[in-house]
């Protein structure tokens, strides 16, 4: 395997030998769990030697891989698009940008990496090992903290399925001085460590530190696949329990941490083992103050995302195969669900104790979904819905097909709003709710569940959905996080080698200018490496920008420019006055 990590500036590569294999990202497989849990040492240990002896199926599982590939089908919007140069005045003329130097093409920007059986001296042995096509596996790595060691290190991994990697991947997160145990929270060492293509093992939990992107090859994703001896409450943790009440980080340190571009893979586990994919103050979310997740596929297992939270956004999310509740409410204070898709799932979204407080003093505040589509399932919403102070519920813009009952109180089974039943049709919810509800006027009522004015959906906020042609009402536009996945040399522009430094020292203003307009010019892509650039004056982003960050590098503004508090100065603008366009950041 290799992880690399290039923010201390650490590349970390860790060595696989076999070819890639896929599988599918399983959603969670356990019943309610308490606030904590802890996982002795010593089970940790035992779990790696079961692990080992034990091997793992390298089927990749056709009928999960099939599925993955319908869905990523029917997502089937472009993530970004090329902009158009922006014309220069010459001398009285209007003309392209010439082409930069040698610094923005890919032989310079290629990676050092070494291709098996190649080295830089002789050709006689393997050095650093890429199998990847991504761009972001091949290209130098300039990234680097000028608080930080840098070097590269080999962690030792082999991402084959068949060694335990778990010590080694969480080697490579953790060394350098990261933030876990007893931290507070720091932006002094950041990592981004990188998965290639490949299988990887693991019997415990991959501990994911504070202001850290773990980022899977988009091109070939790579498989983490707890093994039949895991122990832990998720393959990847964003925390860590040591006692009842007693763990490396509060609530409020959710921050500065992505997962993306990965397959999780939890079928050999067994079923009362209580494992879930990803353990954030996240898909299981216990506790944790604000986050948004997209674009992710839960295929199997008893839950799909456990989840509670201050406010939390998610859209683009599709449920398929789950035995219980695809959505699980523990606690929220408000949630916000676009763009769901639900198949084959017994309940949709079942809500814990909706308006009582939990056993840790929590309830469920609020509850909006819209554009939502599912089939075949029980129900589509159960919640203790019997008094004024219960949950409030949206729902707009829904087709549901193959359903027994939309919304159920659970405590009585009580259907609050019936499902269609055996009827072949598919039946749209154009606006339903259970709550307060405040007119136009000021007027405030409860409305205990019934049909609720919807609000307009002006033409330029929306799209076709999945079903336009018996839909009314469309989805409301959305965008998803630009990946960039398919990019060649000639779209790329590193700032770093255009003469930025990110040392935290010199005046980095006129590189990174430089380097924005010569983007903008050409319709490329600017990358930013990791790094602290000093900025003494206002940088300005063109319109039709695309700007790409390494594990969130500083943009430090500081100097006499921004120092009177009457004439307030930008550090950075995007566009300037008059300008139109778009801009992706």
């Amino acid at each position: 395997m290799a992880a690399k990590k290039p923010q201390k500036s650490v590349v970390v590569e860790l060595q696989y030998e076999d070819g890639p294999i896929r599988a599918s990202a399983m959603g969670a497989s356990s019943e309610s769990l308490p606030s904590y849990y802890v996982v002795p040492t010593e089970l940790v240990e035992a779990a790696s030697i079961l692990a080992e002896a034990t091997p793992l199926p390298q089927d990749g599982s056709p009928k999960f891989l099939a599925e993955s590939e319908t869905v990523s089908s029917k997502r089937g919007h472009a993530d970004t698009y090329a902009m158009p140069p922006v014309l220069r005045k010459g001398y009285g003329l209007h003309e392209y940008s010439p082409e930069p130097g040698q610094a923005y093409r890919f032989g310079d920007n290629k990676s050092q990496v070494v291709q098996p059986g190649q080295t830089k001296e002789n050709g006689s042995h393997d050095e650093k090992r890429s199998a990847s096509h991504w761009w972001m596996a091949n290209i130098k790595q300039r990234g680097s903290s000028p608080f930080a060691p840098e070097g590269y290190k080999d962690y030792g991994a082999k991402g084959d399925g068949k060694p335990d990697d778990t010590a080694a991947i969480n080697r490579a997160i953790s060394d350098g001085g990261r933030c876990g145990r007893n931290c507070s929270g720091s932006t002094i060492h950041p990592a981004t460590v990188y998965f290639p293509p490949g299988v990887y093992m693991v019997s415990s939990s991959i501990i994911q530190y504070y202001n850290t992107e773990i980022i899977g090859d988009p091109i070939d994703m790579p498989r983490i696949m707890a093994a039949p001896s895991f122990t832990g409450l998720g393959v990847i943790t964003t925390n860590v329990y040591e006692s009842d009440d007693t763990k490396w980080y509060p609530s409020k340190l959710s921050f500065l941490r992505s997962v993306r571009n990965l397959y999780i893979d939890i079928r050999c586990t067994p079923k009362v083992a209580q494992v879930c994919g990803i353990h954030w103050q996240g898909i299981f979310m216990e506790d944790g103050n604000g986050g948004f997740m997209s674009n992710i596929l839960f295929l199997g297992g008893k839950y799909g995302a456990y989840m509670g939270n201050q406010q939390f956004t998610a859209r683009d999310l599709w449920f398929s195969d789950i035995l219980d509740a695809a959505i699980q409410l523990r606690w929220a204070w408000g949630l916000t669900l676009q763009g769901i898709n639900f198949k084959n799932v017994k309940t949709d979204i079942k809500i814990i104790e909706s308006g009582e407080k939990t056993a840790d003093g929590q309830g469920v505040g609020s509850l909006v979904v819209t554009d939502i589509q599912g089939e075949a399932m029980d129900a589509f919403i159960t919640s203790t819905l019997s008094f004024e102070s219960s949950t409030s519920i949206m729902i707009q813009n829904a087709l549901m097909n193959d359903v027994d009952a939309f919304v159920t109180e659970a405590e009585s089974g009580k259907v609050l709003l019936a499902g269609d039943g055996d009827a072949e049709e598919i039946v749209p919810i154009k606006s339903w709710g259970f709550g307060r509800v405040t007119d136009t006027s000021g007027n405030t009522t409860f409305v205990s569940g019934g049909e609720i004015a919807a609000p307009n959906r002006v033409s330029m906020l929306t799209r076709p959905g999945l079903s336009s042609s018996i839909r009314d009402t469309e989805y409301y536009f959305t965008r998803q996080r630009p990946r960039f996945v398919n990019l060649g040399g000639c779209d790329l522009l590193d700032v770093k080698a255009w003469g930025a430094k990110g040392d935290g020292k010199i005046d980095d203003t006129v590189a990174l200018n430089r380097a924005f307009e010569a983007a903008a010019d050409m319709s490329a892509i600017v990358y930013i490496p990791y790094g602290v650039y000093v900025i003494k004056d206002t940088v300005t982003i063109p319109v039709g920008s695309r700007v790409i960050g390494q594990a969130w590098p500083q943009l430090m503004g500081t100097g006499a420019k921004f120092e009177d508090i009457s004439k307030p100065r930008p550090v950075i603008r995007v566009g300037v006055p008059g300008n139109q366009g778009v801009a992706e950041i």
